[in-house]
């Protein structure tokens, strides 16, 4: 996980090196608490004057923010069906997670 949190941390600098220093994350309630807080204490500390706002939003919901300009990123999570995000939407996988039973 924490190669993961180390991905994310890393994708938000750039993306925060390419635009101003304002970032909107949508993302549902597990990965706020679990994913999130390793890469947002790194990004504070590697650019102190951002200003990072995180959004509740349903992991089906992410890209409809993207579009409408609400979301610069969104963290989704999907189990049983691959992501097809919108042509315009990059996907980078953060953690993968097999079932007990297919291992």
């Amino acid at each position: 996980m924490e190669e993961a949190s180390d991905k994310a941390e890393a994708e938000l600098a750039a993306l925060l090196g390419h635009l101003a220093l304002r970032l909107w994350i949508g993302t549902f309630k597990a990965a706020a608490l679990h994913l999130l807080p390793p890469a947002l204490t790194a990004l504070r500390h590697r650019h102190p004057d951002a200003d990072v706002s995180v959004v509740d939003v349903a992991s089906g919901r992410g890209a409809d923010g993207i579009r409408a300009g609400r979301l610069d990123l969104t963290v989704v999570a999907s189990r049983d069906t691959p992501l097809a995000p919108p042509p315009h939407i990059r996907a980078q996988p953060l953690l993968l997670v097999r079932d007990r039973e297919t291992q």
